[in-house]
C-alpha cells in the first residue's frame, strides 16, 4: 500500500517539553545516576529509561523503583494544593435513592431488587454504560426508553430532597476557608440531574466556583471517555490551572487529591496520577472486602485491558479509605485549615 499523500495543511502544532524543546532528559538521567551512585547501584540503563519517558509521575516511579531497589524508601508527597470531588454517594446520599427509585420499578415488573454485585458495577459511570449493564442484568419486558421515563419520573420526586452526607458541609467548609487550596467539581451527572440534585443545596456547592464544575455531559469530555478513564479529572485540574491568580505555579497531579465513592472513580483518580481518598457506601465497602488494596490501586479492571503502568501498585499510599468524611485528616495532607478568630 502506498503511503498516503494527500494530508490537509497543518493548522496546528502540539508539543511536547521534556527531550523535545529541552535537553532535560540528560539532566534526569545525571540527578538520578548521581543517587543510585551513592547506593552502589548501577547507573539507569535505556531499556529501564525508555519506559520511564512520558509517563505520569505515578507511573514513572513505580517502574523505576521495582527497578532500582533503593535501601531507601520514595520522596514525600507534597503538600495537596487542590481537591477535586465527585458528588452522587460522596457528597450527597443520591446512592440510596437510585437504589429506591430502580427496585420500585423492578418490583412492578416482578424482578428482584437491585443486588450489590450489579450496583457496584453502575456506580460513577456516564449513563450510557450504566444503562447497558443494568439492562443486562435486569431483562425488563420494557423498553430502555421506557424505563428511562419511568425512572425519572421517580427521580424527580425524590432528588430534590437529597441530603448530604455526614462530615460534607464541615469539610466544604473547610477547604473553601483553607489559604493556597483549589475545589473543583467532577461528576458523571449531567447537568439536567445535577440542578435537580443541587437545586435546595446552592450554600453547600457555593465554594464550586461554576467554572470549575465538569458535568457529565460537559462537550470536552469524548464520548466513551467518562470514569474509569482520568479525563474527568484532568479536565477539573485542567479548569483550576485556567483560573489561579496570577503569578501561582500550576497544580500538578501529584499536588491533586480526588475524592470519590465509586470503584470506577478511583482508578480514574489513579489513572490521572492523582491521589484518592475513597469514601464507599458500606455495602459497596462489604462486595469489595478483602480486595481494598487493588481498589486503592485502581487495578480492579474496570476499564478493562489497560497499561497496568498507568495505574498504582498495591499499598503504595497514594490512595486511602476512610470510612466516613467526618474528622477529615487535614494535617496528614499538607492542608493549612485556616484559624478562627
Amino acid at each position: 500500500m502506498a503511503p498516503r499523500t494527500d494530508f490537509p495543511p497543518v493548522r496546528a502544532c502540539i508539543f511536547d517539553m521534556d527531550g523535545l524543546l529541552l535537553n532535560t532528559e540528560d539532566l534526569y538521567t545525571h540527578c538520578t545516576n548521581l543517587i543510585l551512585a551513592t547506593h552502589g547501584r548501577p547507573e539507569l540503563p535505556w531499556s529501564i529509561k525508555a519506559r520511564l519517558q512520558g509517563r505520569p509521575g505515578p507511573a514513572s516511579a513505580a517502574i523505576f523503583h521495582e527497578w532500582a531497589q533503593l535501601p531507601i524508601t520514595p520522596a514525600d508527597f507534597p503538600p495537596v494544593r487542590a481537591c477535586i470531588f465527585d458528588m452522587d454517594g460522596l457528597l450527597l446520599n443520591t446512592e440510596d435513592l437510585y437504589t429506591h427509585c430502580t427496585n420500585l420499578i423492578l418490583a412492578t415488573h416482578g424482578r428482584p431488587q437491585l443486588p450489590w454485585s450489579i450496583k457496584a458495577r453502575l456506580q460513577g459511570r456516564p449513563g450510557p454504560a450504566s444503562a447497558a449493564i443494568f439492562h443486562e442484568w435486569a431483562q425488563l419486558p420494557i423498553t430502555p426508553a421506557e424505563y428511562l421515563a419511568a425512572n425519572t419520573a421517580l427521580q424527580q420526586q425524590h432528588f430534590p430532597s437529597t441530603p448530604p452526607l455526614p462530615g460534607v458541609p464541615a469539610l466544604l467548609r473547610t477547604l473553601e476557608a483553607a489559604p493556597r487550596l483549589h475545589t473543583a467539581l467532577a461528576t458523571s451527572s449531567h447537568t439536567a440531574n445535577f440542578d435537580l440534585k443541587t437545586s435546595h443545596l446552592q450554600p453547600l456547592f457555593a465554594g464550586f466556583a461554576p467554572h470549575r464544575r465538569v458535568l457529565g455531559d460537559d462537550p470536552r469530555i469524548a464520548p466513551g471517555r467518562g470514569k474509569p478513564h482520568p479525563d474527568i479529572f484532568l479536565l477539573a485540574l485542567a479548569t483550576i490551572n485556567a483560573s489561579l491568580p496570577a503569578g501561582e505555579a500550576p497544580v500538578t497531579p501529584d499536588e491533586c487529591l480526588v475524592f470519590e465513592d465509586s470503584v470506577p472513580g478511583v482508578e480514574a483518580g489513579r489513572r490521572a496520577g492523582m491521589r484518592v481518598i475513597w469514601c464507599p457506601h458500606p455495602m459497596l465497602k462489604k462486595e469489595y472486602a478483602g480486595r481494598e488494596p487493588e481498589v486503592l490501586a485502581g487495578r480492579t479492571g474496570e476499564a478493562g485491558d489497560v497499561d497496568m503502568h498507568q495505574v498504582g501498585e498495591l499499598d503504595d499510599g497514594w490512595a486511602e479509605y476512610l470510612e466516613t468524611l467526618e474528622g477529615f485528616p487535614y494535617a496528614k495532607y499538607g492542608i493549612e485549615v485556616a484559624k478562627s478568630d
